[in-house]
């Protein structure tokens, strides 16, 4: 699934204008308390970061407000 993910980064990217994708964010609310439900959060991480990696820009939403999300590899 991740790996598919990624290669709609890649077509995301070579297509031309503005792309926009919209996800939930997981991660940073309490444990699931099943195994399906901490398997869709990680799975969804994953997706999110695919999907990050491709991206040009990537934005968290908070209380209506965006918050730019700088590249890991830019040297925090």
């Amino acid at each position: 699934m991740v790996d598919e993910v990624g290669d709609l980064g890649v077509r995301l990217r070579e297509r031309s204008g503005t792309a926009i994708v919209v996800t939930n964010e997981v991660g940073s609310g309490i444990v699931p308390a099943n195994p399906l439900g901490r398997a869709y959060r990680d799975v969804l991480g994953s997706v999110n970061q695919a999907i990050f990696a491709s991206a040009n820009r990537a934005y968290l939403v908070v209380a209506g407000r965006l918050l730019q999300l700088q590249d890991p590899s830019d040297g925090l």
